[in-house]
């Protein structure tokens, strides 16, 4: 029992850590977003090129976002989190 919970924490400490990942992915793209939108005011980038990047970004947050639900999915398939398993 206690190395079937000492797994089931390893593998849910592991699912967080890859959340937290892809959150961090999400927001360096918003902050690339950004740039684009200073590097278009600033003369720096043509119309089609901010679309294309744009479009690009909002492709890697569409990833991320899947990426982010599906883990969260699996974590609430192996059952216990983190927090819930120290209480225990």
């Amino acid at each position: 029992m206690e190395q079937q919970l000492n797994a089931e924490l390893s593998q849910s400490a592991d699912l967080e850590k890859l959340i937290t990942m892809e959150q961090f992915k999400i927001s360096k793209v918003k902050l690339r977003n950004g740039k684009v939108q200073e590097g278009w005011e600033k003369g720096f980038y043509t119309l089609d090129e901010v679309r294309t990047k744009l479009a690009k970004h909002r492709e890697a947050i569409a990833k991320a976002e899947s990426e982010i639900e599906r883990l969260r999915r699996q974590m609430a398939n192996t059952g216990f989190n983190t927090i819930e398993a120290e209480l225990i």
